[in-house]
């Protein structure tokens, strides 16, 4: 059995049933009118919900919640960034690795460098937008293909003119396309991941696209991914297209750090206090423009945290939020904490991570979780007010799942068995089954009954008992 995952970064299922009503995308059309059905992700953010998606646990066994950690284990708290080193869980191309079966993994989060990837032997891997440089592995591979490693046009916030911006976007997955398209056929594979992020970056850009306007700005890009998709049926049994998360419109920025500050729990260094007073009097704040300029940017710089640590002094802040996206803020002062981020008509829900996570690796995790109103987008600015009026499009929780087999007999079962709620966690134990091998011994998610109709029988092994061993020999041997 051939199976094919393909990824959309940022489409919500809102977005992809207004895209596909409007613009005419056969298989896209299809993907969003077949067996497609809705999850809640939270946060809503790329790399925890990749990386639980391709795990099938939540962030407290696979230890991702965001791009960054916060350490505060020495004298000097330090942040850094993830790799694929602190992923604490298999994905599933490393699952299938122990069954010697092959994959092909492309634009995956957190698969940076390679030499921590257990089973890279059967794994040819694409490096994604947020890996430190562009890759392709084995090398043998990278040869062939070392003309298509253009750089990932991210980075929407330095393009003033939106079309040019899109036109670079286009051109960019012009040169991608041929890639993905030669690995699809070329390449011997069992499993197939792809992770398409081109229409959550343009949605940064131009928040009307969340509201169904102005699509003629995104048909190119959507009329590549649905030719993608229309080989790939053609490859596979079976093909999954899921979202990471969605978007909506904010008209509120709530400054978190600003909050925190205000209520002392957030000390900014002596430099930028005195900077910042000298701006209050003048009237005049630039500092605070500059360095959201810097910060939006930290995904990939290392810039961010130099400027984070120097703006903020984190050996004397009980409370700090790292990166707006994830909604978590660590804290010395919990109870206190979530008093005062439990803003009435902004913030819905604020949550120890303890208790809206679970696993051996919670502990590390921010200690709270706030879920914002829909129209809330968090921000990291410490300074000035505290909520702010804003007209942007930001991460929501509503995404998608979606099933399609070349069989219609299947079709038909997914779509009669599937009554009950559906969560990114199921991705990974159904699509073990449908293979024929066994599913994660302390998964999070359940096999859906569609798949067990094929397959009755339902074995369990402990793949992260292999995937820690593997770990300890690599870094023992180093």
């Amino acid at each position: 059995m051939r199976v094919c995952i393909v990824g959309l970064d940022g489409v919500g299922y809102i977005q992809l049933k207004i895209w596909t009503n409007r613009i005419p995308l056969r298989n896209l059309r299809e993907v969003a009118m077949k067996n497609c059905f809705p999850t809640t992700i939270i946060p809503p953010y790329t790399p925890s919900s990749w990386t639980s998606i391709l795990t099938g646990v939540n962030p407290g066994k696979h230890g991702i919640i965001s791009f960054c950690i916060f350490s505060r284990k020495s004298n000097i708290p330090r942040i850094r960034l993830n790799s694929a080193y602190e992923v604490k869980y298999p994905r599933i191309f490393e699952m299938l690795s122990f069954k010697r079966a092959r994959s092909t993994v492309i634009n995956v989060p957190l698969t940076y460098p390679v030499s921590s990837i257990v089973g890279k032997k059967c794994i040819t891997l694409v490096s994604d937008w947020t890996s430190p440089r562009q890759f392709i592995w084995p090398k043998k591979i990278y040869e062939n293909y070392r003309e298509y490693l253009v750089d990932p046009p991210y980075d929407y916030e330095k393009y003033n003119d939106i079309k040019k911006y899109i036109d670079h976007v286009n051109d960019y997955l012009n040169i991608k396309l041929n890639l993905y398209l030669d690995l699809l056929e070329c390449e011997s594979w069992d499993l197939y991941v792809i992770i398409f992020s081109e229409l959550d970056w343009i949605q940064h850009k131009v928040p009307e696209i969340v509201l169904g306007r102005n699509l003629f700005m995104i048909k190119s890009i959507l009329d590549k991914i649905d030719y993608f998709i229309s080989i790939a049926r053609e490859k596979c049994d079976l093909l999954v297209v899921i979202s990471d998360h969605g978007f909506w419109i904010k008209d509120l920025e709530l400054r978190v750090n600003a909050v925190l500050r205000r209520n002392n729990l957030l000390k900014l260094n002596r430099y930028f206090e005195i900077v910042n007073k000298i701006d209050t009097i003048l009237g005049y704040n630039l500092l605070p423009r500059l360095i959201n300029k810097v910060l939006k940017r930290f995904r990939r710089h290392s810039v961010f945290k130099a400027l984070a640590l120097k703006t903020i002094d984190t050996r004397v802040s009980d409370a700090i939020m790292i990166e707006p996206t994830s909604w978590t803020v660590y804290t010395k002062r919990i109870e206190f904490t979530k008093k005062v981020l439990q803003i009435p008509g902004i913030v819905k829900e604020v949550h120890e991570s303890s208790k809206f996570f679970w696993g051996r690796h919670v502990t590390e995790l921010p200690n709270l979780i706030i879920i914002p109103n829909d129209n809330i987008i968090p921000k990291l600015n410490p300074f000035g007010k505290s909520i702010v009026k804003t007209f942007e499009s930001d991460h929501s929780p509503r995404g998608f799942l979606s099933i399609l087999s070349s069989d219609n007999d299947l079709n038909d079962d997914v779509s009669y068995f599937t009554k009950e709620h559906v969560t990114i966690y199921d991705l990974v134990p159904t699509i073990l089954h449908y293979m024929g091998y066994p599913i994660p011994l302390n998964t999070d998610g359940k096999v859906m009954p569609w798949a067990l109709k094929q397959r009755e029988k339902v074995n369990v092994e402990n793949y992260l008992l292999k995937y820690n061993f593997r770990k300890f020999l690599k870094y023992k041997s180093r």
